[in-house]
């Protein structure tokens, strides 16, 4: 079983014993960080998420960065330039 494998199940255990919605991230902290950065990098094939909210985009993008620098968020769309070009 793969690392996003065993987050799923790991995830899946842990909010239906807590019901809380940040056991997206509690999940993520039990794995070591080489497993940290492969989930991380690729948590949106177990999730789908919708950034249309810029706060949601940013707590997702904060949290994952905290938990894992190293990983590739480059699925996280980066809101923050066409934000820019918006206010320009």
């Amino acid at each position: 079983m793969d690392a996003v494998a065993r987050y799923n199940e790991t995830f899946k255990s842990l909010h239906i014993s807590t019901s809380d919605g940040s056991a997206i991230f509690k999940a993520l902290e039990q794995f070591s960080a080489e497993d940290r950065k492969v989930i991380a990098s690729r948590l949106h094939e177990v999730f789908k998420f919708n950034f249309e909210c810029y706060s949601v985009q940013g707590m997702i993008r904060g949290n994952l960065k905290a938990l894992s620098p190293d990983a590739d968020l480059s699925w996280i769309p980066d809101w923050r330039k066409d934000n820019e070009a918006l206010l320009a």
